[in-house]
Order: structure tokens, then sequence, then C-alpha cells
């Protein structure tokens, strides 16, 4: 399994910086899997 840190500065958005998550890849598996991300994690102004 790999992990991986998409962002870990704080709960607090700001325009330069988004919220904190974490992606995981199973061991064997091509695809990623975000875990515990924060509100609106995916969206990138």
């Amino acid at each position: 399994m790999k992990l991986l840190f998409l962002g870990t500065v704080s709960a607090t958005p700001t325009r330069s910086r988004n919220v904190s998550a974490t992606a995981i890849q199973p061991s064997g598996q091509k695809h990623w899997y975000p875990m515990d991300c924060g509100e609106a994690a995916s969206i990138k102004s």
C-alpha cells in the first residue's frame, strides 16, 4: 500500500493553499483513493 500526503497545511484554506488531504493506493492496484480529505479538497481555483 502506498500513502500520499496531498497537503498538510491546515484546516482553513487560503488563496494559495488548500485544506489537507491524504490518498492511498492499495497494493497491486493503479487507482488512488482519497482519504481524510478536508472540505472542497478536490477544488482548485
